[in-house]
């Protein structure tokens, strides 16, 4: 990702120089014009992909972070389970000894 990064900066850099000249934009040739239009599509690409790789990353963090909590409650159930049994047991155990 940091050489897309690097790619989209290099490009960003090319038009902002194109743009930044002291001529104005309507002398620009045919061939800066395609120039830019083909940075434009090149640094669109690289946003897409960077985009990607954080919703991908955003995804795995929330899966992590669902799976982790689920294994966090899991011995609170556990332990909520075991006391209920516990009480029926002594429920039992008490209802066959008056």
């Amino acid at each position: 990702m940091h050489n897309t990064l690097d790619e989209m900066k290099n490009s960003l850099s090319f038009i902002s120089s194109k743009l930044g000249k002291t001529k104005p934009s309507n002398n620009l040739t045919n061939n800066e014009i395609s120039q830019l239009q083909d940075r434009l599509a090149s640094t669109e690409a690289q946003m897409y992909k960077i985009l990607s790789a954080l919703d991908a990353a955003s995804n795995k963090m929330n899966e992590l972070t669902k799976n982790t909590r689920e294994s966090l409650e899991q011995p609170q159930q556990v332990n909520k389970k075991i006391k209920l049994l516990s009480i029926f047991y002594s429920h039992l155990i008490i209802g066959f000894y008056p």
